[in-house]
């Protein structure tokens, strides 16, 4: 395999801020104003009508709009959209039905809204010309209790006074006397003279009495007044379709807009990850992550189904300062079988990177090139400095291990040989095996100071739920503890587990706790494991990007230690060679700089910054006619850049060609006219003449 693949990109860098200013309504175009305010009004939730608000383009609107309905297609790889259909189809139906007569379109009226909103009821009861009661329609429903909604129940419309249209009936606001004629003109009519209302209503439609009460099928048999959960329900038939979308697309949206392409941007799908820092024993800490979407679209190419993946990963520290970047493009070729299998389970992509001391915001862009979807995760991350004396590492919760080691890559979550299999919501079956991994750091006198290890599992009350002390030369390897637990011991809850590790006499040196939970599932899927593989430890690209992390944090004289590692190990690469003469340089040895940089001044494919700093560094050093050739070509080779035309002219002026350097300078206050110093060497030479 190449070296090239396992290399890091850099990227551009993420636009800092997202939030942009809201539009009112009013001034949105027509058409988006209808779309709002009309087409969507029942459906859109608060989420999503605030970044609508926030665009600022019709293209990015029309973008949204796509997004708005994917996000709630019921199979979004399809070129039909069900629930679109669906919903315009009711839009119709409700002008058609419901705005006759009315002073309004249909879909305004109560009962256009709920029938947008819940659709065709299951049955329909309609008493429009009983001599008692007030013209009344019952509609029943059923099957929506998975989003907090009663199992059956229905909704009931009356035309108050008898006039007018049909409007929504609450059993506690309205009451059942609202829905007789002429109450008031009853004898021995009392506003408050609930039962008697209920009685006259009953006599003459027992189905009316009973919604009188409770719109909830079966409670008003327990109930003497009108029901307050009624009017909870009635407002969930309000907030049902927003319940069944997470909007945090919308968010996405407005946040990735101008980073992510547009085929992308409609097509957010929600994701899990987990992050762990772990210390490799040469001291350098890696980043191990593990990205679950929601879902792995792929195109069939022959008898495989492909696609390739983009990874944009990038790591800031809390001043928004970003330390590093890679982008990975990941190509994936499976079987039939496999994606048979990903239709029960979902698809984890597993990676690890190399990190220096620090807190940081780590975020991830992971887009599929068949499908042009994309997701995103942030985590916020630190990385504790090494240190010779002992310390507990990350405790890693696995569903399943393996003994695997492959001396010509390192894999995300492999510790000393063993892989574990992480859940990124440390979500265990309990018919599954716990696995508890974790490492002991630091000086061999410092590790034997531990002597025993005790795992303490606690439930959501702080009671104990289980405890197990082991010695630590009990355990195969040294230096790495693998415990395991049957979880049939447990019941179904949450826990949170305690390590410590403690000294010969008892006393406590380390501790370490993470937080997990046995489901009441017999069995959770577990993903297909992809692994984005990576160099084995000591490879000299990990000495680049640690030195490039410490070079853009400000350490110069890490960065130095680790690039010159880098170079050291591979001084035929131009990539290596140019992350040590970046340091030569901001440390001014540009003598030093030169003999890292001349063999690639001819190389087939040549790096721009080669040219520039090796021109740079024979400027400084008085070779200016070799500086004038390497600056010269880098203009001709890569077009104009300022500093290096300013330098063109510096070098002129050195060697005595007043008039080239003029003819320079002044090309270069074209460019840009705000250059003081530019503007005095250009006068200074003009007097000359």
């Amino acid at each position: 395999m190449r070296k090239e693949k396992f290399l890091f990109v850099v990227l551009l860098l993420f636009c800092s801020s997202w939030l942009s200013e809201a539009k009112d309504i009013k001034d949105l175009p027509l058409k988006y104003r209808k779309w709002l305010q009309e087409e969507v009004v029942y459906i859109i939730g608060e989420k999503e009508k605030s970044v609508f608000l926030q665009l600022e383009t019709d293209r990015e609107r029309d973008v949204f709009i796509e997004a708005f309905w994917r996000q709630r297609d019921p199979t979004p790889n399809t070129l039909k959209n069900e629930f679109q259909e669906e919903h315009y189809r009711r839009i119709g139906y409700a002008n058609q039905i419901f705005g006759r007569g009315a002073p309004g379109p249909g879909w305004r009226t109560d009962r256009g809204r709920v029938y947008i909103i819940l659709g065709e009821p299951q049955q329909k009861q309609v008493y429009d010309n009983l001599s008692e009661t007030v013209p009344v329609e019952i509609w029943f429903y059923q099957g929506f209790e998975a989003l907090g909604m009663s199992n059956a129940f229905s909704v009931v419309f009356f035309k108050r006074d008898q006039a007018g249209d049909y409007i929504l009936y609450s059993p506690f606001k309205d009451g059942p006397k609202s829905l007789l004629r002429f109450w008031e003109m009853t004898a021995g009519s009392d506003p408050l003279d609930i039962s008697k209302a209920y009685s006259m209503l009953y006599e003459v439609s027992p189905d009316i009495a009973r919604v009188s009460l409770s719109l909830i099928s079966g409670e008003e048999a327990m109930l003497s007044s009108p029901s307050v959960a009624s009017d909870i329900l009635l407002a969930n038939i309000s907030q049902y379709p927003q319940k069944k979308v997470n909007a945090e697309y919308a968010e996405k949206f407005l946040q990735y807009k101008g980073i992510v392409d547009v085929d992308y941007s409609a097509n957010y799908i929600d994701s899990s990850v987990v992050c762990s820092i772990i210390p490799d024993p040469s001291g350098i800490c890696f980043v191990h992550y593990a990205i679950e979407p929601k879902r792995l679209s792929v195109e069939l190419l022959g008898n495989r189904y492909t696609t390739e993946l983009e990874l944009n990963g990038k790591v800031s520290d809390s001043a928004g300062k970003t330390i590093f970047q890679f982008d990975r493009k990941i190509p994936l070729s499976l079987s039939e079988d496999e994606v048979n299998s990903l239709k029960s389970r979902p698809f984890s992509l597993q990676g690890l990177f190399p990190l220096v001391e620090g807190s940081y915001n780590l975020s991830f862009i992971l887009k599929n090139f068949a499908s042009k979807e994309f997701t995103t995760a942030e985590k916020n991350i630190v990385v504790f400095p090494y240190s010779p004396t002992v310390a507990l590492g990350p405790l890693l919760l696995g569903y399943g291990v393996k003994k695997e080691h492959d001396p010509k890559s390192k894999k995300a979550y492999q510790v000393q040989g063993e892989q574990i299999f992480v859940s990124p919501m440390n979500q265990f079956a309990p018919n599954e095996t716990l696995h508890v991994l974790f490492q002991i750091f630091g000086s061999e006198k410092e590790k034997s100071r531990c002597q025993d290890v005790k795992f303490t599992f606690l439930n959501e009350a702080d009671e104990l739920a289980k405890t197990k002390t082991s010695a630590i030369k009990d355990y195969h390897d040294e230096g790495i503890v693998h415990e395991v637990f049957d979880l049939r011991e447990f019941k179904s809850a949450n826990y949170q587990l305690v390590v410590s590790v403690s000294d010969k006499d008892g006393k406590e040196i380390l501790a370490g706790s993470a937080r997990l939970s046995v489901s009441s599932l017999v069995s959770i899927p577990r993903p297909l494991v992809y692994f984005d593989p990576s160099p084995p430890s000591g490879a000299g690209v990990y000495s680049f990007v640690i030195g490039g992390q410490y070079f853009n944090k400000g350490n110069i004289e890490k960065a130095h230690l680790f690039l010159n590692e880098a170079y050291k190990k591979d001084s035929n690469s131009q990539l290596f060679a140019l992350g040590y003469a970046r340091v030569l340089f901001a440390q001014k040895k540009f003598k030093d700089l030169v003999p890292v940089l001349e063999p690639f001044q001819v190389a087939q494919k040549i790096d721009p910054d080669v040219l520039e700093l090796l021109g740079e560094s024979y400027k400084a050093l008085g070779v200016y006619e070799k500086a004038l050739d390497l600056l010269r070509n880098y203009i001709s080779s890569f077009g104009l850049k300022l500093s290096v035309l300013n330098s063109v002219g510096d070098c002129y002026y050195a060697l005595g060609d007043n008039e080239n350097a003029l003819v320079t300078w002044e090309k270069s206050l074209q460019l840009n006219p705000n250059q003081e110093d530019i503007k005095k060497a250009v006068a200074t030479l003009k007097e000359k003449r």
